[in-house]
């Protein structure tokens, strides 16, 4: 059936879509890559991604996300962080793993080549330890979950940036606590119950492909 369906798109469609240079495609030209991809199917691609901003306030942070299907794909990130000052009391301890589901508006072509809008919902678990020379929070896990959106362009044939914002709930117990020279002496137990902004991002991404089924080109 394969080989009927692609017998039945002309021989200059088919050139067009093998050959198509790596700058941006037309609208026509896209319509006929999903065209093709549903009959072929488009390449499985890795991207590996850091959230720049996160790098940037000292909280390093590493994601990989998986195309999925033809208009879906699957996030697993996480950042860790250990930094202290004994003689300052100043640390910024900060670990946090997360995953998402993203649904790419653009159709199979734009989640493979990770481009245009995206909406997805997320689950995570945190723990710190945040104290800068007074009072200190203190959590083994707090839990959330949201909902988030974002817009990807492409900055070089196999990079791109993703930009987003997500909104949701945090919640779970912490600690509060206070440093008296070498000791920490505990206040008391708090519940956290957060509603608003819980991630902006402007991430790095490489995109790795592990399949190429046809019918789709870098």
């Amino acid at each position: 059936m394969l080989t009927m369906t692609l017998l039945a798109v002309p021989m200059s469609l088919r050139a067009q879509v093998v050959n198509t240079p790596d700058e941006e495609v037309t609208l026509e030209e896209r319509d006929n890559y999903q065209y093709i991809s549903h009959d072929v199917g488009a390449p499985t691609v890795l991207h590996l991604r850091t959230n720049l901003l996160y790098d940037a306030v000292l909280l390093p942070n590493v994601g990989a996300e998986l195309s999925l299907g033809r208009s879906w794909t699957f996030l697993a990130e996480g950042t860790f962080n250990w930094l202290s000052s004994n003689s300052s009391h100043r640390y910024w301890r900060v670990g946090m793993g997360a995953v998402e589901a993203r649904y790419w508006f653009g159709g199979p072509i734009d989640a493979a080549r990770y481009l245009g809008h995206h909406m997805g919902v997320y689950v995570a678990g945190y723990r710190y330890d945040i104290e800068f020379g007074g009072d200190g929070q203190m959590a083994d896990f707090n839990y959330g979950a949201g909902l988030s959106y974002g817009y990807s362009t492409r900055i070089g044939r196999k990079l791109s940036l993703d930009f987003g914002l997500a909104l949701g709930y945090i919640g779970g117990k912490y600690k509060k606590y206070e440093p008296v020279d070498d000791h920490y002496v505990w206040k008391d137990d708090f519940s956290r119950t957060y509603f608003g902004p819980t991630k902006a991002e402007v991430t790095l991404v490489w995109h790795i492909e592990l399949t190429k089924k046809g019918g789709f080109a870098w």
